[in-house]
């Protein structure tokens, strides 16, 4: 059976800038070339970030269609048979949902005091699925990274993992109240700085920055601050075995997404191709960093369940 291919996967918005600074300029055009090009480029950088990219990649593609079988350019209504971004969104929310369902499963078999941790992983990878279910569409038929959906999925669900940490501690010890604001607030800081650069509210550089200053005070927190000193002294070894692994995830995993948005946003060019592979780093990266985060917690609590602490 065929499928549905659009004509293009440029914007409605990014169209009629395009046409605007064209008509702007139209009169220079003929008889002055030169200065009309850095007319047109002037009006190009006025415009947000997000479109830029959105019209580069626009161009990219068309004068430089893909040519790599496993990175296609087809988008329509159904997935195009070698379109491998496509394929890792598909593949990504269905695994959100397995994951969704199995602490969906296993809540219960785990000690009360694990309980409201399983139960935030399963929030976490439950909205991650609802948020790739549209992300996967508008891949599909734009064939444009889908920012907006990304970030309203991590304004929720990195949060709700930052706040992990500290659930997991007042599982087994006493924690003030305190560190679970800090790590709130420190995790907002993070994506807000991130987003803002993405769609041009500040500049790329600026939003990375703030982006950066975020993570890395959420990294002190949990290998120097108050929440790594109360996980190096608890007695419990399920504990600390889930802090190291959940830290490990934070530390390690966690860089590929600023590194993604270096590729995209400040490194020496962006195009189509490098749109993709980003895509397809943060899809695999999600699962890790969400499905994987889960799964320590809820063997975490597997390993009380062992020691006779069902309560």
């Amino acid at each position: 059976m065929g499928y549905m291919t659009a004509p293009s996967a440029i914007h409605a918005t990014q169209i009629r800038y395009i046409g605007r600074i064209a008509a702007d300029n139209a009169p220079l055009l003929a008889d002055h070339p030169e200065q009309a090009i850095q007319a047109i480029e002037a009006g190009f950088k006025t415009l947000p970030h997000e479109d830029q990219v959105g019209i580069v990649n626009y161009i990219d593609r068309t004068l430089n269609p893909p040519t790599h079988p496993y990175i296609s350019s087809e988008n329509g209504e159904v997935l195009g048979s070698h379109d491998i971004v496509g394929s890792t969104f598909f593949i990504a929310m269905n695994m959100m949902l397995c994951f969704t369902i199995f602490f969906l499963l296993e809540r219960n078999s785990v000690p009360m005091q694990w309980k409201r941790s399983v139960t935030v992983a399963m929030l976490v990878t439950g909205i991650a699925f609802w948020n790739y279910f549209y992300m996967r569409g508008a891949w599909i038929e734009t064939q444009q990274s889908p920012t907006v959906y990304r970030y309203t999925d991590w304004l929720i669900t990195v949060p709700l993992q930052i706040v992990e940490f500290y659930l997991i501690l007042q599982a087994t010890t006493n924690v003030s109240v305190m560190l679970f604001w800090r790590l709130m607030i420190g995790s907002l800081v993070m994506l807000i700085g991130g987003f803002a650069g993405e769609v041009g509210a500040c500049s790329v550089l600026v939003g990375f920055v703030i982006g950066m200053l975020g993570w890395f005070y959420i990294l002190f927190e949990i290998f120097c601050g108050e929440a790594g000193a109360v996980a190096g002294n608890a007695n419990n070894k399920a504990l600390t075995s889930a802090f190291n692994t959940l830290r490990l995830i934070v530390s390690v995993g966690w860089c590929i997404y600023p590194i993604g948005y270096y590729m995209v946003y400040l490194g020496p060019t962006f195009s189509y191709h490098a749109d993709s592979v980003v895509n397809i780093i943060y899809n695999l990266a999600d699962l890790v960093n969400k499905g994987a985060f889960g799964l320590c917690i809820w063997a975490a609590a597997k390993s009380d369940v062992k020691k006779g602490l069902l309560q």
